[in-house]
């Protein structure tokens, strides 16, 4: 599910950042980050809930009202936890090993390589499938970076130096913003 709604989200969060780091991202995160309608998180938990809902009839066929009840709950509610730390990993600083993992794992698959590391909670599937990503620094194209990650002057905070770095120019042009979508529909990494 996540994947067939991961890559539109994912073009208009990053696609090109202004000087102005607060204000664009005010601008590419529909205004604020509250839950509300106009969110991509509840623009893709709600297409989510929608795709899941065939589940529900065929849980209730094969294991009775109780079970297709049961599983269709759990999908739903388990997509949508990993939907709140999928936003909180653009959104938020990491907190402990696990937060650190999943960003810098999570930000190598959007800025290094595409087409690995697609386990955003945990590495188990990149495993399994052969696309897990070793990451030591992650380099981050400037226009892109999470408000997180710069200070007010849009340059790398010291505490996460070990981990990321901030490659590219801050500003960004109409030739930049057509390249990085280009990009983005090719399933390469925007550096």
């Amino acid at each position: 599910l996540r994947s067939s709604m991961h890559p539109p989200a994912l073009r208009r969060a990053t696609l090109c950042r202004s000087t102005d780091l607060r204000s664009d991202h005010a601008s590419c995160s529909g205004g604020d980050s509250r839950f509300s309608l106009e969110s991509s998180l509840c623009r893709d938990s709600l297409a989510a809930v929608a795709a899941i809902a065939p589940v529900l009839p065929m849980g209730i066929f094969a294991g009775g009202v109780r079970v297709g009840l049961s599983f269709t709950a759990g999908l739903i509610g388990m997509y949508l936890l990993y939907e709140v730390l999928h936003r909180r990993a653009h959104t938020h600083p990491p907190r402990g090993g696990y937060g650190r993992w999943l960003r810098k794992s999570h930000f190598a698959h959007h800025f290094g390589n595409p087409r690995r590391a697609h386990g955003v909670t945990t590495p188990i599937w990149d495993v399994v499938f052969g696309t897990l990503l070793p990451v030591d620094r992650v380099p981050v194209p400037r226009r892109m970076a999470m408000l997180w990650l710069v200070d007010e002057a849009g340059q790398l905070r010291e505490s996460f130096a070990a981990d990321y770095t901030l490659v590219g120019k801050a500003q960004c042009d109409a030739e930049t913003r057509r390249a990085d979508a280009d990009a983005a529909m090719a399933n390469r990494s925007p550096i």
